[in-house]
């Protein structure tokens, strides 16, 4: 199989915080959304991947090569938004910003630079301290996107930024995905951009991986049931993560499985309502969940 990123027991403890070890494979042609409160390591892993941050141990591979060993070449290849990265060069504008950026690719595109500006309304004379954080963030995208890279890294890549552009950037996105020979790492707290654009869900949680799955596969399998009646034995099931009364209804993350096993009982069925991946999310992340 072939990897846009690969991770291995990856280590990075600063301040009271320590992500991993943690292993990761991206494969590529994929779009992989981490998700996890605030804290949870999101960002520290993407400026780790970026090498932004030294990693403690571990080793990273993008793009088939170590991006310790091969930097510059490996960066060539990447485009990343995030992480207050242009802050150093604020007083500069952000054409004088883009002429700095485009020195750093070869493949760097004049054209479809001043594309997207016209497309996000960015006024390229603006100084880059002036922009509002949602500029700033259009223009961080802009950037990621105006040398045609293979590998996208985007850490919230449309916080604060207003509906419409957030809708461009999607489409955006997913346009750049459409040959099936890019990949996209974000991290997001949008359900819309889980929605539009992920093929797989990675969710971290106080700096390690707490599950990794198929975005539609999971959404297939979690569900609320209302039933006439729950036998006992389902109390302690692990399939069941909640259960309440008055009416009946449980929470499940076998669906199909469980309602084989319901109707084989002659438990009707009342009701089965598909949960958001918000939900699915909040029961996996709980303390006291079954997983």
């Amino acid at each position: 199989m072939n990897f846009a990123v690969e991770i291995q027991s990856l280590v990075k403890t600063y301040n009271n915080f320590k992500l991993g070890p943690l292993d990761l494979k991206v494969e590529k042609g994929m779009v992989i959304g981490l998700l996890g409160s605030n804290g949870s390591g999101k960002s520290t892993l993407l400026q780790t991947i970026m090498k932004l941050r030294n990693p403690d141990n571990g080793s990273i591979q993008v793009l088939g090569m170590d991006i310790n060993q091969h930097e510059v070449q490996v960066k060539e290849r990447i485009g990343f938004a995030g992480g207050g990265l242009y802050e150093a060069f604020k007083q500069l504008t952000v054409d004088g910003l883009a002429e700095l950026v485009g020195h750093w690719y070869r493949n760097w595109d004049q054209q479809y630079y001043t594309l997207l500006t016209e497309r996000y309304h960015i006024n390229r004379k603006e100084k880059f301290a002036h922009c509002s954080m949602g500029t700033k963030k259009k223009v961080e995208f802009v950037l990621a996107m105006a040398h045609h890279p293979e590998l996208l890294i985007l850490d919230e890549p449309t916080a604060s930024v207003d509906l419409i552009s957030q809708q461009r950037m999607r489409e955006d996105l997913s346009q750049f995905m459409e040959d099936g020979d890019h990949t996209i790492v974000m991290a997001t707290h949008l359900q819309e951009e889980v929605k539009q654009l992920c093929d797989y869900i990675c969710l971290l949680d106080n700096g390690e991986i707490k599950d990794m799955f198929e975005k539609d596969e999971i959404q297939n399998r979690w569900a609320r049931l209302w039933l006439s009646d729950l036998p006992d034995h389902f109390q302690d099931d692990i399939r069941v993560w909640q259960i309440e009364e008055s009416p009946t209804q449980i929470v499940t993350n076998q669906l199909v499985e469980l309602e084989k096993e319901l109707q084989q009982q002659q438990i009707e069925i009342n009701q089965v309502k598909r949960l958001e991946l918000h939900e699915i999310l909040e029961y996996i992340l709980q303390p006291s969940s079954n997983s």
